[in-house]
C-alpha cells in the first residue's frame, strides 16, 4: 500500500501488509438500462455505463509495523513522537502498609513489551510506621504496563516492587520486592503513535492505494478508505485482523517488487486485560470492532469516477469470553451495567518483542451477557459499547470512543 498525494490517483507500493487468506478484491460498474419501448418484445435496449467503485477485503495477523495504516484511516487523529519515560510521578501514603519509619525514593519505567525506558523522575516521601504510598503518574503513550522501583535513598532506587499494565498507578504496600536496579538507557522502540477521532477541518482521514498483484496483473485500488477494522484474539492464538477497504475502481499498475516487515506477529497471551485498573486473568477470547461507513459520493463531473469517499462517524464495539468463577468480580459489574454511571475502563495491550499495541477505551458499557454452563466450568460471553468520551479524544479535542496506541520502530509521518 501507498500513501495518496490526490484522492483517486494511484501510486506505486510503499510498503507491504502480510495477510493469511487471499484478498477479496471487486470492482462494481455499475450501469443505467435503457429499457425505453421500440415496439419489440425486449426488456433492455442498452447498457449506459455510470459509476465505477472498488473494493476489498484482508485477513491476516497483526504487525505492529503496519497496522498503523488501518489504525490511520479509521482513527486519524494521530500524533506520532519519541519513547518516553513516564512523568508526574506522585504520592500519598496513608494507612494500612507494612513500611516501617523512614524516607523512601521511587522511580517508574514504561515497558513496551520486552524493551523498557529509563527512568521517570525520582519523587520521596517520608512516611511513618504500618503506612503505605499510593503512586501515581502520566502514562507514556504506547507502554503496554510499568516497572515500579524503590530505595531507600536518593538515586538508588534498587528494588522492584511492582509491575502493572497500562494504568498509571500502584500502591506500594512496603513489600520487599525483589533486587533491581533501574535502567541508565531505554531499550523500547523508537517511536510512540497515537490514534483518535479526528474532530477538526472535516474529520476525514487520507486515502490510500492498495495494490494487489493475483501472479498476473497487479491491481490498483486507489482512493481507499477503511470502513471496518476487526481485531480478534484467542489465548491459544496470534492477534488478528479482518478489514474491509472501499475505493476507486481498480487500475493496471507496474509489479512492485515486495519488501516485507521483519517484525513478527503478536501472540495473544502477551495480552493485559485491564477493567477499572485491574488486571482481569479470565479472557479467553475476545472482539473490538471499529467500524466507519464510507459513503460514495457522486456528483455530475464528467467521470464515472466518484467525486469522493465520505468516512462517516466511529462506532466501536466487542464482545468477550471469559472463564467464570464466582468469586469473579465482573459478573457483578456486568450485571449492574444497566445503572446510573456503570460504564466502565478497559485497556487491551499486546506486545511482540518490544513493539506494542494498547487499546483504551474509557466509556465501556454492557449491552448482552451470556453465562454458558455446557462444561464442567462457566464460561460468560459478553458484548459491549464504547461510548464516546473526552479522556480517550487527541489532539483535535471532542470526543472518541477509544484511542489506540502503537510503539514501534516506524518513523513519523509514515501513516498519514
Amino acid at each position: 500500500m501507498a500513501k495518496e498525494n490526490t484522492p483517486g490517483t494511484a501510486v506505486a507500493a510503499t510498503d507491504y501488509i502480510t495477510i493469511t487468506t487471499d484478498p477479496k478484491a471487486m470492482d462494481t460498474y455499475k450501469k443505467l438500462d435503457d429499457k425505453s419501448f421500440r415496439g419489440s418484445a425486449v426488456e433492455t435496449y442498452a447498457k449506459i455505463p455510470a459509476m465505477r467503485t472498488g473494493e476489498l477485503s484482508l485477513d491476516g495477523n497483526v504487525n505492529p509495523a503496519t497496522i498503523g495504516y488501518f489504525l490511520g484511516s479509521l482513527l486519524p487523529d494521530l500524533t506520532s513522537a519519541a519513547t518516553a519515560a513516564p512523568t508526574g510521578l506522585t504520592g500519598t501514603a496513608s494507612s494500612g502498609g507494612t513500611f516501617t519509619a523512614a524516607t523512601y525514593y521511587w522511580k517508574v519505567t514504561a515497558l513496551f513489551g520486552t524493551g523498557e525506558t529509563a527512568g521517570s523522575s525520582e519523587f520521596s516521601l517520608a512516611v511513618t510506621a504500618s503506612q503505605k504510598v499510593a503512586l501515581t503518574w502520566t502514562t507514556s503513550a504506547g507502554a503496554s504496563g510499568y516497572n515500579v522501583y524503590r530505595g531507600t535513598s536518593a538515586g538508588a532506587e534498587n528494588v522492584l516492587v511492582g509491575t502493572v499494565g497500562p494504568v498509571g498507578a500502584f500502591t506500594d504496600t512496603g513489600a520487599a520486592g525483589t533486587a533491581a536496579t533501574v535502567p541508565g538507557s531505554s531499550s523500547a522502540p523508537a517511536t510512540a503513535h497515537t490514534f483518535s477521532c479526528k474532530n477538526n477541518a472535516d474529520g476525514q482521514p487520507i486515502s490510500f492505494t492498495f495494490s494487489d498483484f493475483d501472479g498476473d496483473n497487479t491491481r490498483a485500488f486507489a482512493g481507499s478508505k477503511v470502513g471496518e477494522l476487526q481485531f480478534k484474539f484467542s489465548a491459544d492464538g496470534l492477534l488478528t485482523f479482518t478489514t474491509k477497504v472501499s475505493s476507486w475502481a481498480s487500475v493496471v499498475l507496474s509489479t512492485p517488487t515486495p519488501s516485507y516487515s521483519t517484525v513478527l506477529p503478536i501472540a495473544a497471551y502477551t495480552g493485559q486485560f485491564m477493567v477499572n485498573g485491574a488486571k482481569v486473568a479470565t479472557i479467553q477470547s475476545a472482539d473490538i470492532s471499529l467500524k466507519r461507513k464510507v459513503e460514495f459520493l457522486q456528483t455530475v463531473q464528467g467521470t464515472q469516477d466518484p467525486y469522493a469517499l465520505f468516512s462517516g462517524a466511529l462506532a466501536v464495539s466487542g464482545k468477550f469470553t471469559s472463564v467464570l468463577l464466582a468469586s469473579d468480580p465482573i459478573l457483578a459489574k456486568i450485571g449492574n451495567s444497566s445503572a446510573s454511571g456503570s460504564a466502565d475502563v478497559y485497556a487491551l495491550a499486546f506486545s511482540a518483542g518490544n513493539n506494542t499495541i494498547v487499546f483504551q477505551m474509557s466509556n465501556v458499557v454492557y449491552d448482552k451477557d451470556h453465562p454458558t454452563r455446557g462444561k464442567d466450568y462457566v464460561e460468560l460471553s459478553a458484548e459491549f459499547t464504547c461510548v464516546g468520551n473526552i479522556t480517550d479524544a487527541g489532539a483535535t479535542g471532542g470526543y472518541s470512543p477509544c484511542k489506540v496506541f502503537l510503539g514501534n520502530g516506524v518513523a513519523s509521518g509514515t501513516y498519514q
